[in-house]
């Protein structure tokens, strides 16, 4: 995230990274505080622009890697409440790896 040259660019990784989907570039330029003026067809394509750069993407998989550091602990309670939830059919449980 350092690399990045502005906080407009990082606030930009960081809502690209935290509201994934659809127009999420587009919506991540607007949060970013980029593009104000602009239509929503020109912050798309500007988005999509601003994604092509190596440090953005370098950083978009850095607070991604710490994202998923941190969730960590809320997966393992989630697979747990799998494992135990009796209504939960087998094989189910068997593609995830529970079985």
């Amino acid at each position: 995230m350092r690399a990045l040259p502005n906080d407009r660019w990082r606030d930009f990784v960081w809502h690209y990274v935290m509201r994934p989907g659809h127009g999420a570039g587009a919506r991540a330029y607007r949060a970013a505080g980029l593009g104000l003026n602009s239509t929503p067809t020109n912050q798309a394509k500007e988005a999509y622009r601003l994604c092509q750069d190596e440090r953005i993407v370098a950083a978009i998989s850095e607070v991604t890697r710490k994202v998923l550091r941190v969730a960590q602990p809320e997966a393992v309670k989630a697979a747990k409440e799998i494992l135990r939830d009796p209504a939960t059919p087998r094989p189910w449980k068997a593609r995830c790896g529970f079985a």
